[in-house]
């Protein structure tokens, strides 16, 4: 494999959503109470394999509409996963951008655009 920066595009359908690994604590209008941090958990498994991968390390940065990316507490848990804590925000737009590696040294960054609302961000609510 050459080294570099490669773009990698997922389209992904969602049957059976395992908790851990793609929902966050949020309400039905994709909310997080904004007087609480939020904590979720962070696993990585090989797609079409529920078996979890070794995360050597986990970053994970938060913006709140669209201001500069501040980071994440992420800790490693006993069993492999990580535990992520985004802290009080009050009202706002949440976006996410997570850095995982493996053993190996290969890493994937993602970032989420408007990832979940901190309260009543948005014009439904």
């Amino acid at each position: 494999m050459r080294t570099g920066w490669y773009r990698l595009t997922v389209d992904a359908t969602r049957t059976s959503p395992d908790p851990v690994t793609w929902m966050l604590p949020l309400s039905g209008e994709n909310a997080a109470d904004p007087k609480k941090p939020l904590d979720y958990t962070v696993g990585l498994t090989a797609q079409g394999d529920r078996k979890a991968l070794p995360i050597a390390s986990l970053k994970v940065r938060y913006g709140t509409d669209g201001t500069g990316w501040k980071p994440a507490r992420a800790a490693r848990g006993a069993d492999g996963r990580w535990k992520v804590t985004v802290p009080v925000l009050g009202t706002a737009k949440v976006d996410l951008r997570s850095t995982v590696t493996d053993a190996s040294g290969a890493s994937l960054t993602e970032t989420l655009i408007d990832a979940y609302n901190s309260g009543c961000a948005d014009i439904w609510c």
